[in-house]
């Protein structure tokens, strides 16, 4: 028997998501590789995550596990960036 409540689902949540964990979902905390917008699992919020940012905890759940999954963009266009021009003095 568990000697609390929480630790007894802290455990279980851990070992399904050894289990169950796929790559492409982070967590709150770690650092995206891919630009874009992501959706949480536990409530649906949808934020913009930046390469190289934190996944954000979710706002709805704080200081709990957030997962995140990458979420349908197929109606965002990424634009190409263009370089600014230099001012050459005449």
């Amino acid at each position: 028997m568990c000697a609390s409540v929480f630790g007894c689902t802290r455990g279980a949540i851990t070992r399904r998501k050894a289990k169950n964990r796929r790559d492409d979902m982070p967590e709150n905390g770690e650092s995206n590789t891919l630009f874009g917008v992501y959706k949480n699992l536990c409530c649906g919020v949808e934020v913009i995550v930046a390469e190289g940012m934190e996944f954000p905890d979710c706002p709805n759940h704080p200081r709990l596990t957030t997962i995140w999954k990458p979420a349908n963009t197929d109606t965002i266009h990424k634009l190409p960036m263009k370089q600014a021009k230099s001012d050459k003095a005449a």
